[in-house]
C-alpha cells in the first residue's frame, strides 16, 4: 500500500527544519521520498491525502503518564491508555509507578513489562519508583532496576527527607539514570486547590511555597550530588525563576509544564468543579503568562501530559475527589486553542516540546521526517473542528474540564507499520 501526501506543510524539530506545500510518499513502512509534486501509480488500496491547512510533524513523546495497570485498571489500563495516547497523536509514553502494587523491585516491574507486552499499541516507557511503595524511606534498588526502566519518579509524593533525597540523587549519578521529582513539601500541609481562591471556595488552599521551597532544595542537592534530574509539572513563576537560576549555574536539570498549567489558571472556571482538580493546582494568571514565556526560552524543556484518569465517582465533590485530569487527548488541541492561536507560541516551539526535548531528556532515538525513515508521524488539520464530549474519549476516564467545540484535529498518526484514521470515522490500517 502507498500513500502519498500531497502539499503538506512539514514541521520537523528533530532536524529544525519546516517545508512548505511539499508532497510525502509513504510506501513499504517508511518515509519513501519528500518532494513537490510526486507521482504515482496508483492501485486498488493506495492513498491520496489532501494536506491543505494541515501539518505534517514527528508523533509526540509523553514523558509523565499514569497509565493506572496494575492494579488500577478500574480508571485505565495500557489497551486504552494507549489508544487515547495515539488519539492524542502520541506513539511514546511513560507509565509512571504509582500503581497497585507500586513498580519498585523487578518482580513489579516484570508485572508491567508482561502487561505492555501483551496489551500496549505503541511504545510504552516503564518508570520505577524512587523509594520502596513510594514512602520516601527506603531507596529502591537502582542497579537492578536501571537496565530496563527509562528513569526513577515518586511522582504524586516529593521526597520529604532531604537525606534520603540526596542519597536517591548520589545513587543516581553513580548508576547515570533520571530522577523526575515530584515536588511538594507536605509541611506547609494538604489542601485542594491553590489558595488564592481557596477562601472563595471554602476549602483548604495549596500554598505555591510547598512547590517552590522543595525545588530550590532539590536543586542545591542536584549542584551537590551533580545527578540528573528533571522537574515535574512546573506551576509557579518562582519554581520557573529558580529552574532559570539552576541552569544558569550548570546543573544537569530539565523541567516540564503541562497543558493545563499553560492554558488554564484559578480564574479560567467560573464554576470551579472537582474536574479543575489538580496537583499542582491552577495557579494565577500571572504564573501561567509566566510559565509560557519560561518554556518559550528554554528554561521549561518538556510539555508533558500528567495524564492522570479517574473515574467518574471519584471526580464528585470538590473537596473530597481524587487530584488530576486526563490529558493524552486533549493536550495539542487545548494548546493549540488557547495559546498558539492566541499568538503566545509558536506552533514550532510547542511541537519541539512534545516530540524533541522530552526524547533528549528520555535519551530515546530521535525521529526525524527523513526519506528512509520509519513511521512515527502525524498529520494535524488546523481548520478541521471537533466536539469534546464524553464521546470523543478513548480512555476510561473523562476527567476533562472542558466540554464544547475546538478547531484542530489530528486526523492521521502513522506508527511502525500501521496507520490509525481520525477522520469521518475511525480506522486501523497496514502499510
Amino acid at each position: 500500500m502507498k500513500i502519498l501526501i500531497k502539499n503538506i506543510h512539514i514541521i520537523d524539530t528533530f532536524s529544525g527544519k519546516e517545508i512548505k506545500n511539499s508532497d510525502i510518499l509513504i510506501q513499504d513502512a517508511t518515509i519513501k521520498k519528500i518532494g513537490h509534486k510526486i507521482k504515482i501509480d496508483l492501485k486498488k488500496d493506495d492513498m491520496i491525502i489532501d494536506g491543505k491547512d494541515c501539518i505534517f510533524t514527528p508523533a509526540f513523546t509523553d514523558i509523565h503518564t499514569h497509565l493506572r495497570e496494575p492494579g488500577f485498571e478500574y480508571k485505565e489500563d495500557i489497551s486504552t491508555g494507549t489508544m487515547a495516547a495515539i488519539h492524542g497523536g502520541f506513539t511514546r509514553i511513560t507509565s509512571f509507578p504509582n500503581t497497585k502494587p507500586v513498580i519498585d523491585s523487578i518482580e513489579t516491574l516484570a508485572i508491567l513489562r508482561e502487561k505492555i507486552r501483551e496489551k500496549a499499541k505503541i511504545e510504552v516507557l516503564p518508570i520505577a519508583a524512587i523509594t520502596k511503595n513510594q514512602e520516601g524511606k527506603k531507596i529502591v534498588e537502582i542497579e537492578k532496576l536501571k537496565k530496563y526502566v527509562y528513569g526513577f519518579t515518586d511522582d504524586g509524593k516529593g521526597i520529604q527527607d532531604p537525606k534520603i533525597a540526596r542519597e536517591a540523587m548520589i545513587r543516581a549519578r553513580e548508576n547515570n539514570v533520571l530522577l523526575l521529582l515530584h515536588e511538594e513539601d507536605t509541611s506547609y500541609g494538604e489542601g485542594v486547590v491553590n489558595n488564592s481562591i481557596a477562601e472563595k471556595l471554602k476549602v483548604k488552599g495549596i500554598k505555591p511555597e510547598s512547590e517552590e521551597s522543595m525545588i530550590a532544595r532539590d536543586i542545591i542537592l542536584a549542584k551537590d550530588t551533580k545527578a540528573r534530574v528533571h522537574i515535574c509539572h512546573v506551576s509557579t513563576k518562582l519554581s520557573a525563576k529558580l529552574l532559570k537560576i539552576a541552569k544558569e549555574e550548570g546543573i544537569n536539570i530539565t523541567g516540564e509544564v503541562t497543558p493545563h498549567h499553560l492554558c488554564f489558571d484559578d480564574t479560567t472556571f467560573s464554576d470551579f468543579g472537582p474536574n479543575m482538580k489538580m496537583s499542582p493546582p491552577l495557579r494565577r494568571e500571572e504564573d501561567r503568562l509566566y510559565l509560557i514565556e519560561a518554556f518559550k526560552e528554554g528554561i521549561i524543556d518538556c510539555i508533558a501530559t500528567d495524564h492522570a484518569p479517574h473515574a467518574e465517582y471519584e471526580k464528585k465533590d470538590l473537596n473530597t475527589s481524587s487530584f488530576g485530569i486526563t490529558g493524552l487527548e486533549t493536550a495539542f488541541l487545548t494548546i493549540y486553542n488557547f495559546v498558539v492561536k492566541k499568538g503566545l507560541l509558536s506552533l514550532y516551539d510547542v511541537i519541539k516540546g512534545l516530540t524533541t526535548n522530552p526524547s533528549k531528556t528520555l535519551s530515546l532515538e530521535k525521529t526525524p521526517i527523513i526519506e528512509g525513515a520509519k513511521l512515527n508521524f502525524i498529520i494535524f488539520n488546523k481548520k478541521e473542528k471537533i466536539i469534546i464530549d464524553n464521546k470523543f474519549f478513548f480512555s476510561k476516564s473523562k476527567n476533562f474540564p472542558l466540554r464544547g467545540e475546538m478547531e484542530g484535529k489530528i486526523t492521521y498518526v502513522f506508527y511502525d507499520k500501521k496507520f490509525f484514521k481520525f477522520t469521518d470515522k475511525y480506522e486501523e490500517g497496514f502499510l
